[in-house]
């Protein structure tokens, strides 16, 4: 909580060098990228998120609010602790999110939001014949668990409505950077 409460406060003291809002009011903006998010209990995986957001209201000149929906779909193939297993797994989450954008420069800006989630989880099971084939054995799951989402957040604009971010959170993704497209 402490270093969250930190960033903000630092984001609200670097606002003084920026000209104006990059996310202003009634802005509208999609991302997409790649990075890793948590899949389970003792797995990261390999996900592509997809972001919605919308400015809802200005905060001085140089800030505003946001909300937005980030989802992703995600995958991976772990190693079980029995001998000549593996798990795959198929992740798709969806999280609604508020967002508190400040910019620091005129072509720069940092964010953080929160949120909370659904992740769907299936999992597969995946042996290793003795001839080295894999194939998919009867184990087959699916599991369904509501998560907490923390991101905070940087992006450049490269042009008026392209940009590119770098983005860290918790729980749902961990890191993820991509391209950002302003309306």
């Amino acid at each position: 909580m402490r270093i969250i409460l930190t960033t903000c406060l630092l984001m609200i003291s670097m606002a003084s060098y920026g000209q104006e809002a990059l996310f202003p009011k009634k802005t509208f903006s999609m991302s997409i990228g790649y990075g890793f998010g948590v899949g389970g209990e003792r797995s990261v995986f390999s996900a592509v998120p997809v972001q919605l957001e919308y400015g809802v209201f200005n905060i001085g000149t140089r800030a505003s609010f946001g909300v937005g929906l980030l989802t992703s779909f995600g995958w991976g193939t772990y190693p079980m602790r029995y001998y000549g297993q593996k798990e795959r797994d198929c992740i798709y989450q969806a999280a609604p999110q508020f967002l508190f954008h400040v910019t620091a420069l005129k072509k720069w800006e940092f964010y953080a939001g929160v949120g909370a989630g659904i992740q769907v989880r299936t999992i597969r099971g995946i042996n290793l014949e003795e001839d080295g084939m894999w194939y998919f054995n009867d184990s087959y799951t699916t599991q369904i668990k509501f998560y907490p989402q923390i991101k905070i957040g940087s992006r450049v604009q490269i042009g008026n409505h392209l940009g590119i971010y770098l983005e860290a959170g918790y729980r749902i993704i961990l890191l993820n950077a991509g391209v950002s497209i302003r309306f």
